[in-house]
């Protein structure tokens, strides 16, 4: 029994250091058409083509792979599924990443808009650049990173420390202005949700495409 609660114990503690691996971060193996299928799978969802492209160039840009961006979008606005959204739509187009939201400035307390950073384009391409920043400063020793609960956790690696220096905090937590929001716990909930749903439509299209191949659609020739 004790060994068995040692080991939940232990599953839970290793999921909060190591939420994502740096492959599935960084993986360059998708195209714009995967991209588009995998968001248009989402029934409930409004892009357009133009804005499912954004997410595509900003992860080549910043050598993410697409799921991520997208996830983090659902995340802080739920503009992929967009079916328990309460909020504006619009709004939560603008802020779609929540870039800036938690930026302070002397004329500006914590969760108040930052409209230097508002606009769907601006929105992605900063998160995703900060993603990039944050998980390459892994790799020349910033290894710890302060959460939220004034707690320091050393995450397992790159793609993980990016995910806490994005959300600062795993689970459920108490905001600004007493906010309960959820954490980088929801993140890899819903990634994990995700990839699987874009494999199987990866597999789908490879079904396809072999179909295609082994039954050629017969044209018959014109006779002269």
């Amino acid at each position: 029994m004790i060994f068995i609660i040692y080991f939940l114990l232990s599953f839970i503690y290793t999921s909060e250091l190591y939420i994502i691996s740096d492959y599935d971060f960084t993986n360059q193996n998708f195209t714009f058409k995967q991209t588009s299928n995998f968001v248009k799978h989402w029934p409930h969802n409004r892009f357009t083509s133009n804005q499912i492209h954004i997410f595509y160039k900003a992860s080549r840009i910043y050598q993410l792979h697409v799921l991520i961006p997208l996830t983090r979008a659902s995340v802080e606005q739920d503009i992929l599924e967009n079916q328990f959204i309460k909020k504006d739509y619009n709004r939560a187009m603008v802020f779609a990443m929540s870039y800036g939201l938690n930026i302070k400035t002397k004329d500006r307390k914590e969760g108040e808009p930052y409209f230097k950073y508002r606009g769907f384009k601006m929105q992605i391409l900063k998160g995703c650049e900060l993603k990039r920043k944050s998980f390459d400063l892994y790799y020349i020793g910033a290894t710890r990173i302060l959460l939220d609960e004034n707690r320091t956790i050393i995450p397992k690696n790159a793609a993980t420390y990016s995910s806490y220096w994005y959300t600062p905090y795993y689970g459920k937590h108490r905001h600004y202005e007493n906010i309960l929001m959820w954490g980088n716990e929801l993140f890899e909930l819903r990634y994990k949700r995700y990839k699987k749903a874009w494999n199987m439509l990866i597999k789908r299209e490879k079904e396809n495409e072999n179909k295609s191949k082994n039954n050629p659609i017969f044209t018959p020739l014109s006779i002269q």
